[in-house]
C-alpha cells in the first residue's frame, strides 16, 4: 500500500509555523496590556489618596504653598492618568489586531487540515477499492476453475443423421 503524502504539507507547516509565533507575539502583547493597566490603576489609586490627603489637609490650619505644591501634585498625576489611559487603549488596539491576524491564520491552518484529512481519506478509500480488486482477482483466479468443471453440461454426442464416417463429436 502506498503511503499517503500530502501536496500541501510545507505551506501547511508554514501556516503552523506563524500561528505559533503570532500566538507568542499576542501572549507577549496581552503581558504588556497588563502591565499597562496596572500602572493606570496605580495612578488612579495615587491620585485618588493625594485628593483625600489634600482634602484632610484643608480641614485643618492651611498652609497655602503646601496646598498649591499638593494640586500640582494631583494635577501631575491626572495627566499621568490621562497618558496612561492612552497607552492602555494602544495596547488594547495591538492586542485586538494581534488577535484577528492569529485567528486568520488559525483559519488558514484548519482549511489545510480539513483538506488533508478529505484527501487522505480518499487516499485510503483508494487503496481499500486496490486491495478490494486484488482480493477478488485471486478468488476468482482460484474458484473460476473449479467452478467452470462443475458448471459444465454433459458432453453432447452429435451422432446419426449429422453424423459423418460415424465420427461422434464430443461439444463441451
Amino acid at each position: 500500500m502506498r503511503k499517503f503524502r500530502f501536496s500541501l504539507q510545507a505551506p501547511l507547516d508554514h501556516a503552523r509555523h506563524v500561528e505559533e509565533q503570532l500566538e507568542s507575539a499576542l501572549a507577549q502583547l496581552q503581558r504588556r496590556l497588563t502591565i499597562e493597566r496596572d500602572k493606570l490603576v496605580n495612578f488612579v489609586r495615587r491620585r485618588t489618596d493625594q485628593q483625600l490627603s489634600l482634602a484632610r489637609e484643608c480641614a485643618g490650619t492651611l498652609d497655602l504653598e503646601q496646598v498649591r505644591r499638593r494640586q500640582r501634585h494631583i494635577d501631575a498625576l491626572g495627566e499621568a492618568v490621562e497618558h496612561q489611559k492612552l497607552a492602555v487603549a494602544a495596547a488594547e488596539q495591538a492586542v485586538s489586531r494581534k488577535r484577528e491576524e492569529l485567528v486568520a491564520t488559525m483559519k488558514r491552518r484548519k482549511t489545510f487540515e480539513r483538506l488533508r484529512d478529505r484527501r487522505a481519506a480518499e487516499h485510503r478509500s483508494e487503496m481499500e477499492r486496490i486491495e478490494q480488486k486484488f482480493s477478488d482477482e485471486i478468488a476468482v483466479s482460484r474458484h473460476a476453475p473449479a467452478a467452470v468443471r462443475s458448471s459444465a453440461a454433459p458432453s453432447l454426442r452429435s451422432t446419426g443423421r449429422g453424423a459423418r464416417n460415424g465420427v461422434t463429436m464430443d461439444v463441451r
